[in-house]
């Protein structure tokens, strides 16, 4: 409604106050979300920083060995072990909320040596197979951190969008209407306290001339 709509009365002033006191309790609880979900974003944006460190050193570890590896075994045998393997089916998804928001995490459960569905022939594939599970296992991590991130991120974007809103928009706008509620309910009663005086002033005239 418009600031020169409002009407100014008791019952009006206590809705304004209401609402008013409603603001101001919502921009507090946003603004502690917007802090919260801010350093839980910085948080998991300097592990998504460790992991890309890491997985750059694991990957060229891991490239280092399946090389080390083809060279001994050589590229068709390597292929033919490869599209010998099984679906791996070791990566499983959950998920947690976080101040609201579902942040998913991806877990790899790592093979053993006995578990893998294929004979070792060469020291060397399994130097490569131990890097390759590293390299899973950060970049699956690295994938949920940056997701989760992501999505901090923009819920912290929106709650602080909200609290501006209260805080610049909504909140003085409504100390306005209650400024100018009060102050005309104030006028009203001074007007008022004038109007009975001089009528008690009237009566007591006739009152004397009587």
């Amino acid at each position: 409604m418009a600031f020169f709509k409002i009407t100014p009365t008791k019952a009006n002033l206590m809705k304004v106050k209401a609402m008013l006191a409603l603001m101001e309790s919502s921009y507090t609880l946003l603004d502690k979300k917007r802090v919260v979900l801010l350093r839980a974003a910085n948080a998991e944006q300097k592990k998504k920083a460790d992991l890309e460190a890491r997985l750059q050193t694991v990957s060229a570890d891991f490239k280092e060995k399946l090389k080390h590896a083809t060279v001994a075994m050589g590229h068709y045998r390597l292929e033919s072990i490869a599209a010998g393997m099984p679906f791996d089916e070791s990566i499983t998804l959950s998920s947690r909320s976080y101040m609201g928001v579902e942040v998913p995490h991806l877990h790899y459960e790592e093979s053993t040596k006995d578990e893998l569905d294929y004979d070792t022939v060469h020291i060397t594939l399994d130097f490569a197979t131990g890097a390759m599970q590293e390299f899973k296992s950060i970049l699956l991590e690295l994938a949920s951190v940056t997701d989760a991130a992501d999505r901090l991120q923009r819920e912290m974007l929106k709650t602080q969008k909200r609290a501006n809103a209260l805080e610049k928009v909504q909140i003085p706008k409504y100390k306005k209407y209650r400024d100018f509620i009060a102050q005309s309910l104030e006028e009203k009663e001074r007007e008022e306290f004038f109007r009975l005086k001089l009528l008690k002033k009237k009566k007591m005239r006739k009152k004397q001339k009587a």
